[in-house]
């Protein structure tokens, strides 16, 4: 943080999935989660994210394997799992800033 406050930190690249950097206060414009976080949901057929709570009020309401809504794909934690490609943008933002 006190790298952020005197204007010093580029860029923060984290392997961490647990979203400790955000509830630190680090700036998301300055924060690369490289394998993705916990807090998000996505679809792994389109685009769709959101939230992670979306995905599981609709556990609690009763669904055991919910779908995407927008295709109807298998929906996971915006993780990066075996097999998954990295984030391009992500990997560009950590190439760029280690330049």
């Amino acid at each position: 943080m006190r790298l952020q406050e005197r204007d010093k930190l580029l860029l923060l690249v984290t392997q961490n999935v647990d979203g400790l950097h955000h509830k630190a206060g680090s700036d998301p414009t300055r924060l690369v989660e490289i394998h993705g976080n916990t807090r998000r949901a996505m679809c792994l057929e389109c685009d769709w994210r959101d939230d992670i709570e979306v995905v599981v009020d609709r556990v609690r309401a009763g669904e055991t394997d919910p779908r995407c809504l927008v295709c109807g794909g298998i929906l996971k934690s915006a993780t990066i799992s075996f097999g998954q490609s990295l984030v391009e943008d992500d990997l560009a933002r950590a190439q760029a800033a280690a330049e």
